[in-house]
Formats: C-alpha cells, sequence, structure tokens
C-alpha cells in the first residue's frame, strides 16, 4: 500500500511538474492571442473580410447592364472605357464627346486598368475594382484608429475603429458603388492623421515633403476634398509657432535663471 501511495505521490508530482512547465508557455500563447485581438491590424483583417464576403456572396458585383452599363462607374466608368479602348481621358456621357476634364484623373486611370486586365464592364472588372474600393475602406479603420488614440486614447481608439469596421454604409459604398469615396475617405483620413503628427514634432523637410505629396495625391483623386487644405495648414501652422513661442519663452526663462543664479562680481571679492 505505502508502495503505491507513492507512485501516486510521484505521479502528482510529475503531473504538476509537466503543468508548471507548460502554463508559461500556454499563457504567453494566450497573451499573443489577445494582444492579436487588439491589434487595429486585427480589426482591418476583420473589415476587410467582412466586405470581400458582402462582395462575393452578396454578388454585388452584377452591376445592371442597362444604359450600356452606365452604372458600372458612371462618368468615371465612361473615361475608363475611352482610356482602356484607345481613346484617351474623353467621353465621360453616352456619346463620343472627345477630351473631357470631367473628373479627377487617378481613379479612372485606376479602373481603366482593371478594365485592361479584367476585360470592360465585365463581372470580374467590378468584382476587382470593388475588392479595390473594400481595402481602402478597411485601412480607413487604421487611420481613424492612430487619429482616436491621439486624440482620446486607447479605448476611444478602439472604438472607432471597430464602429467603422461594421458600419453599414462603410460597407455599403465600397461593395457596390464603383466610385472613388472609399480611396477619398482614407487619403482624408491619412491627412488629418499626418497633420496631427506634425503638430507634435520639430518641422522637418522630410515631413512637410510627405505632406505636399499626400495632398497632391487628394488633388488627383477628388478636388472638392483639397477645400480642407488651407484649415490643415493654417492649424499646423498655428500649432508650430505656438510651440516654438513656448519654447523660446522657456529658454528665456531658463536664462533667466541661469542668471539669477550666479554670483555678482562683489559677492564673489567679498565686497
Amino acid at each position: 500500500m505505502q508502495g503505491g501511495d507513492e507512485k501516486d505521490l510521484l505521479s502528482v508530482a510529475d503531473t504538476s511538474a509537466r503543468a508548471s512547465k507548460e502554463s508559461p508557455v500556454e499563457e504567453t500563447s494566450t497573451l499573443h492571442r489577445q494582444s492579436l485581438r487588439q491589434s487595429p491590424l486585427f480589426i482591418v483583417l476583420i473589415a476587410l473580410l467582412l466586405r470581400l464576403a458582402v462582395l462575393s456572396f452578396g454578388t454585388t458585383y452584377h452591376i445592371t447592364p442597362r444604359r450600356d452599363h452606365f452604372q458600372f462607374g458612371w462618368e468615371m466608368g465612361r473615361i475608363a472605357r475611352s482610356i482602356a479602348t484607345g481613346n484617351g481621358f474623353s467621353s465621360p456621357t453616352d456619346l463620343p464627346t472627345g477630351p473631357s476634364a470631367w473628373a479627377p484623373p487617378l481613379y479612372p486611370y485606376i479602373l481603366a486598368g482593371v478594365f485592361k486586365l479584367f476585360g470592360v464592364y465585365s463581372h470580374a472588372a467590378a468584382w476587382g475594382i470593388l475588392a479595390f474600393n473594400s481595402i481602402f475602406s478597411s485601412l480607413t479603420c487604421l487611420t481613424l484608429y492612430w487619429i482616436a488614440q491621439r486624440m482620446y486614447g486607447l479605448t476611444v481608439a478602439r472604438a472607432t475603429a471597430w464602429t467603422w469596421a461594421f458600419f453599414p454604409y462603410a460597407i455599403y459604398w465600397p461593395t457596390r458603388v464603383v466610385w472613388e469615396t472609399s480611396l477619398t475617405a482614407f487619403l482624408l483620413s491619412l491627412a488629418l492623421l499626418l497633420t496631427l503628427r506634425m503638430a507634435n514634432q520639430p518641422p522637418r523637410p522630410r515631413g512637410w515633403i510627405i505632406f505636399g505629396l499626400l495632398w497632391g495625391v487628394i488633388a488627383l483623386t477628388n478636388t472638392a476634398v483639397l477645400s480642407m487644405l488651407p484649415f490643415c495648414l493654417l492649424w499646423l501652422l498655428y500649432r508650430l509657432r505656438r510651440d516654438s513661442l513656448a519654447g523660446a519663452q522657456l529658454r528665456c526663462l531658463r536664462k533667466i535663471r541661469i542668471h539669477s543664479r550666479q554670483p555678482s562680481p562683489r559677492n564673489a571679492h567679498g565686497q
């Protein structure tokens, strides 16, 4: 009996030793899974999978062929078809009207590239361009997360990103409408994020170059959004000027404090 009890005790001790050895690994993997779920990239992934599921299983890429597929991008679709067929940036309506300045060039050229790859007004082209929209709609979760984190903290940042991931209109537009809406939303949120970051950093040429290039891409995507540029610039210049003035005041106070602590020549000679 004593031998059996000793064996039982040894087996229990061996099991507990194995559990103690395995528990740190399991705890690490659990923490890793939790950190992954709390990561903004996880939110982006869920948002993208949701949009692609709506696009694929909801067959939203089956765009009506009425009016010669006019709902496939409307005027931008017409311009993209003209580019893809070798007629240049022209004819935004039902008739061949010649060269046009109807829309900014970036999105029509992207759509024309999709037409070149998958065929003009085909279901494959519709799926491709709507998936492109869905990617940028999902990436907007990331920029909104960083903006909210800077302004309100981590809890609000997560709530903001998850709200955008499941917001019905943020799912509807990229999966049903062939237009630059999702790309514009991402670029504008990226510009706001860059403005916030530049306001809290010392001015550097590299930052201003990136700022200018980003607004150049926005101008090529949606010129109406350029109305935000003066406000971003004025606020950025105000913050930088205020910080520089505050820094100058602090430097002056430090100098006054240092000079006030230095002994006068009379005290130094014991007079």
